[in-house]
């Protein structure tokens, strides 16, 4: 799980890490990252599909508040946010028009600005707490603490800007146009 956190965070800021590249380095790249990013995509989107059934399965059995099914709603809304960002950064990649790049970077903002505020309580006290049942619990939640470091790590470093890119232009849209252009102009400093 942790693996494919990075890989999605960290593939919707691949882009930027481009730009110094000659065109056809950069061509090889974009169709590396829409290659993995589709496999990735279509994996974690059947899994999630998977998880669901199994949850609906679970709860038509045992009721709605079974503590295993709770769990497997975790892993299907962390697989489905990753979709969400990779799918996000497919056509990033694909996307020439700048006003369009734009775009797809505040929604990468936007949805990785949630995933952040959602990740800390959906992996918390009560997740931890449904892995008693298994045999390796310690060794879940110690990774459980390394992913956790590594997500307090980005966000410390990242979250302020992509807050502001989700507050002032996609989420809320600032009412002052001069910010909304100001952050937009800070979009294209990123992405040249």
């Amino acid at each position: 799980m942790k693996d494919v956190i990075n890989q999605a965070i960290m593939g919707a800021y691949l882009k930027i890490n481009l730009a110094s590249d000659s065109e056809d380095e950069l061509k090889a790249k974009n169709l590396m990252i829409k290659q993995k990013t589709e496999e990735l995509s279509t994996t974690l989107m059947e899994e999630a599909r998977s998880i669901s059934n199994l949850i609906k399965s679970m709860e038509e059995q045992h009721g709605p508040n079974l503590e295993p099914s709770n769990m497997f709603r975790v892993f299907s809304y962390l697989r489905l946010s990753i979709v969400d960002l990779h799918t996000l950064n497919y056509y990033l990649a694909e996307e020439k028009n700048e006003n369009r790049q734009k775009f797809l970077l505040r929604s990468i903002a936007l949805a990785i600005f949630e995933l952040s505020e959602d990740v800390h309580h959906i992996l918390g006290k009560n997740f931890r707490h449904s892995l008693r049942h298994f045999p390796n619990q310690a060794e879940i939640i110690s990774e459980l603490d390394k992913v956790g470091k590594e997500f307090n790590k980005f966000e410390k470093e990242y979250l302020s800007d992509i807050k502001e890119i989700r507050n002032v232009t996609i989420a809320h849209r600032d009412k002052n146009p001069v910010k909304q252009i100001e952050t937009l102009d800070k979009l294209n400093l990123i992405t040249a």
